[in-house]
């Protein structure tokens, strides 16, 4: 078994790192004088009314900096302590947001998730500060998609030795992706990311799924970065000005690569055979992508918020779309 390192170097030098066969995430000022409810003495010291005066502070809806705040908010790693100690936010937020999650009921099935920064705005506690504290600890933990492009040497790929033929992408063990992270590690971040219930008898296959992307997602992102590859001379010859490569969720062709050109057109493309030929725009949950960059060479592994209804009951097949 032979370790590949897909280092930048290795890139461009060694021929046997073409990996063009493997194709396959104070009391507040206004506040009664009587005696504070404790969950409202805090840190904070402003003025600001903790159930309906809101200051997003000028967040777009839509925006990377909404999606990582909501992020965030839904991350159900973050709990009790972590909100409090680590993202810094007050107890009456806090508690807002675990109530918000956890719904109604005891039960998991009408769990809640934010999906806009309207619907986080109308619980107590998200204040101007409360939104500029989500914020900071998204831009410090990985909760938003933006910031530079790296460069593509952390993957670590394993094929067999003497296979006597050119390796295809079953002889492949991704031991971690452009990130840095593990395919255990990602999933982890991927899973929870997702913004509805999902059945417990559905997390082996969306597990299996996640498995099957992220190994085809990280074997096509390394073939576009390998010398004079065909993926390589198909992006330099789209003549795109921006370049996303989408890992879906699917085992059925999971990856897809979405060009920006300078006229503003968006189009897609998805591997057929040998070749990436153009198509419809995908309507499978995207679950990682990164911009790709090969002057100079760059990627940014990400992992969006996603969801699927279809997977709130038992099914034995992940529903395309």
């Amino acid at each position: 078994m032979k370790t590949v390192a897909l280092a930048l170097a290795s890139f461009k030098n060694s021929a046997r790192l073409r990996l063009v066969p493997l194709v396959v995430g104070a009391l507040v000022a206004g506040c009664s004088a009587a005696a504070p409810d404790e969950e409202l003495v805090d840190e904070l010291g402003e003025s600001e009314d903790l159930v309906t005066g809101k200051d997003t502070a000028g967040i777009v809806a839509g925006s990377p900096e909404e999606a990582a705040i909501l992020l965030v908010a839904n991350d159900r790693a973050l709990d009790t302590t972590a909100l409090k100690s680590a993202v810094k936010v007050t107890a009456t937020a806090t508690k807002s947001l675990l109530a918000f999650r956890a719904g109604p009921t005891a039960g998991p099935e009408d769990d809640g998730w934010f999906l806009s920064l309207a619907e986080l705005d109308k619980q107590r506690g998200t204040t101007k500060t409360f939104y500029a504290r989500v914020g900071a600890y998204a831009k410090a933990n990985g909760y938003v998609d933006g910031g530079e492009l790296v460069a593509p040497d952390r993957a670590l790929l394993e094929i067999p030795d003497n296979l006597g033929r050119p390796p295809t992408s079953n002889d492949v063990r991704v031991v971690k992706g452009f990130d840095g992270l593990t395919p255990e590690q990602a999933y982890t971040v991927s899973r929870g990311r997702s913004t509805n219930y999902i059945h417990p008898e559905n997390e082996r296959l969306i597990r299996e799924t996640f498995a099957f992307s992220h190994k085809a997602f990280t074997i096509a992102l390394g073939n576009f970065f390998a010398d004079d590859s065909p993926p390589q001379r198909f992006l330099r010859g789209l003549g795109a000005s921006k370049v996303v490569l989408l890992g879906l969720l699917r085992q059925l062709t999971p990856v897809a690569i979405e060009a920006t050109f300078p006229d503003g057109r968006v189009e897609y493309y998805m591997k057929k055979s040998v070749d990436y030929e153009r198509v419809e725009k995908p309507t499978q949950r995207v679950i990682m992508r990164s911009p790709i960059s090969l002057e100079p060479f760059g990627v940014r592994v990400f992992y969006p918020a996603w969801g699927s209804t279809n997977l709130k009951g038992p099914v034995s097949v992940v529903v395309e779309g």
